[in-house]
């Protein structure tokens, strides 16, 4: 039975349960009514309800009442003591009429065993729910005989039966009493006898089917006999022959019925059984064709499923694996992290990948290890919660990549060595060349040859400017082999950047500066240094912002930081050209048209990142850009250390 069909039946009780409070609820008020009208009328027509005694519909309301309140499961302290006190006085007022002698005694016992099978419902918790059953049943077949005799009775009467007299209130009084035993049973669908209605098996889906036909074919049968017989339709002899001939032919067709809602439940099994082979089959091959070991474990980690690739990998046979905790796999010195790690995965399971960001490492049966990746998806069953575990064997991509950064490492070596040996080569004749450039000069312009002496200028200045080249060629080498040692020194960095501006920068471009300095600290810094990163940073705000434009520098402190930067007026950057302008070599579009090597900005970083502080850039297109660099305001302990020792 589906999901579907069960939430409908557990409608239909729910249904049922309610349908007896209100029918009880009708019928005792009603009941009490009309005895209450009988006594003030003293009519003839009132004198046969004036011998009814109020007991039943009194005991009806109370009954309703009482399956209202102790229907739940768990109903509230206050509701279950008014619902018990209820389903009490059911069973007080039949056992009160029954010694008083009113009516008939069968329905009084009605009354006590049906406030009985009240009480045993209120207390579901500490007594069995079968023991609900020995009152409810006798109590519900008590009262269908009640209402078949006093229907039947009312059906052969001369006269139609009065809803005011005795005899109807008794009637619907019975009808009643027959509802709300009905509820009562329905209150636990899921406890005793009704288990074997509401159960998902062959068994309940033909009772929930049946049931209801094998009770109330018979009442309706004898009721359309009743009929035919009191308007002379059918004569006293033929009453037993259609009876047995109408028993037989719906004992014939009901035996049909069920046979053909079990052929079709077994043909739709049948359907089902295969498909669910032939989806195993496809999951199975699907498993063991998969290049990559794959273990099924339940919530505490034991092994329900390994694939061939598993016992490939790691040396076990299933029969090894199956039923072991997964830690087999995991080399011991991790298994308590894992169990960490498993136990708070649990708590919140999710699809995820393990063993990319941090080393993982599994364990073969001989002992020895491979680094892994594992992928985790878990999935409920009715076995509760599973998790699929794919591990892939990464060592031959660990190898290669091992390989690569060996050979990464002797590229940067090599080329280390062959920049400074190029640049080394350079320099010596370059410095020569300028020197010679330079007397050459001098002299032009001694002799008055001013055209020529404005050859040899720029000369020079190409001369020059090639030698920066190899400068920043060589330093750039230094720094990334890590043979630059800063010479550290507490700097004001206020005069600091007073002195830079006024050292460094064109007195025709001084004006346009605009330095705004915060009270800050004396801050360890390489002075010659941290003054060719600013130098850097200023001329390459004169050099791209619009002309007659002012640029801000600034200085401010954090808690433990220093921070200079440096704005301009300019184009701005794009932002796929502020996330890679530190990068070696890297030019942005504007920057290609402009002299250097694109090593600048990259020297830079690498000059504030060995002062342990980091340089980073804001910039839009059309609004300028912020180059700002931040200082720790003291040494790291290591370099604190080097630097008393280099003093010592």
């Amino acid at each position: 039975m589906s999901s579907g069909s069960n939430a409908r039946s557990a409608l239909i009780f729910r249904g049922l349960v309610w349908a007896g409070i209100a029918a009880s609820l009708l019928a005792g008020g009603w009941g009490l009514l009309v005895w209450s009208s009988a006594r003030g009328a003293r009519t003839p027509e009132a004198l046969g309800a004036l011998d009814a005694a109020p007991s039943p519909p009194t005991a009806l309301l109370l009954g309703s009442l009482a399956l209202g309140l102790l229907h739940p499961k768990a109903p509230g302290r206050l509701r279950r003591a008014v619902g018990m006190a209820c389903a009490g006085g059911v069973v007080a007022m039949g056992i009160t009429a029954l010694f008083q002698g009113q009516g008939l005694g069968l329905t009084q016992a009605i009354l006590v065993l049906l406030g009985c099978a009240l009480l045993v419902l209120g207390r579901h918790s500490l007594l069995h729910s079968g023991r609900m059953e020995v009152f409810i049943l006798p109590a519900l077949c008590a009262t269908l005989l009640v209402f078949n005799s006093l229907l039947h009775g009312a059906l052969k009467s001369a006269e139609a039966p009065d809803l005011l007299s005795s005899a109807g209130l008794e009637l619907q009084s019975a009808a009643g009493l027959l509802l709300l035993g009905i509820g009562v049973l329905c209150a636990r669908p899921e406890q005793g006898l009704m288990v074997r209605i509401t159960r998902n098996t062959l068994g309940g889906f033909l009772a929930r089917r049946l049931v209801p036909v094998t009770l109330l074919s018979p009442t309706l049968f004898s009721l359309l006999l009743a009929v035919l017989e009191r308007f002379t339709l059918l004569g006293p002899l033929m009453k037993a022959p259609l009876f047995s001939t109408v028993a037989t032919s719906g004992g014939v067709g009901l035996v049909l019925i069920s046979t053909a809602m079990v052929d079709r439940i077994v043909l739709k099994r049948r359907h089902a059984s295969t498909a669910l082979a032939a989806s195993e089959a496809r999951y199975r091959g699907l498993l063991e064709t998969a290049p990559d070991p794959v273990v099924v474990m339940d919530r505490r980690g034991v092994l329900h499923l390994a694939n061939d690739r598993t016992e490939q990998v790691f040396g076990y046979s299933r029969e090894e694996l199956i039923g072991r905790n997964v830690e087999v796999l995991i080399p011991e010195r991790l298994r308590k992290s894992y169990q960490r790690n498993f136990e708070a995965y649990m708590l919140a399971p999710v699809v995820r990948s393990v063993g990319q960001e941090v080393s993982l490492h599994g364990r073969r049966k001989d002992g020895s290890e491979l680094p892994v990746e594992v992928s985790l998806s878990p999935y409920l069953t009715a076995e509760g919660l599973m998790v699929t575990a794919i591990i892939r064997d990464v060592t031959e991509r660990e190898l290669h990549l091992n390989r690569l950064q060996q050979a990464h490492r002797e590229l940067e070596r090599l080329q280390q060595e062959y920049v400074g040996i190029i640049s080394h080569d350079l320099r010596n004749p370059l410095q020569v060349i300028a020197l010679r450039t330079h007397m050459l000069q001098r002299m032009l312009e001694e002799k008055g040859l001013t055209r020529e002496a404005h050859l040899a200028s720029g000369l020079l200045r190409n001369t020059q400017r090639m030698g920066g080249m190899v400068e920043e060629l060589l330093d750039n080498s230094r720094l990334e082999a890590g043979q630059v040692e800063l010479r550290w020194q507490p700097t004001d960095l206020a005069r600091f950047l007073d002195e830079v501006l006024e050292r460094d920068i064109p007195p025709d471009s001084r004006e346009r500066f605009r330095l705004k300095t915060a009270e800050v600290p004396p801050v360890p810094v390489d002075p010659p240094r941290l003054e060719r990163v600013l130098v850097n940073l200023l001329t390459n705000a004169l050099k791209y912002s619009l002309p007659g434009t002012p640029i801000t520098v600034r200085l401010e402190r954090t808690e433990s930081h220093a921070e200079i930067s440096v704005q301009d007026q300019g184009q701005g950057m794009r932002p796929e050209d502020t996330g890679r302008l530190f990068e070696k070599y890297y030019r942005t579009r504007e920057g290609r048209l402009a002299q250097g090597i694109g090593l600048g900005l990259y020297i830079s970083r690498l000059i504030v990142e060995a002062h342990g502080g980091r340089i980073r850039v804001a910039s839009n297109p059309g609004q300028g850009s912020i180059f700002t660099i931040t200082l720790p305001l003291k040494l790291a302990a290591r370099e604190e250390s080097a630097t008393k020792l280099g003093a010592a």
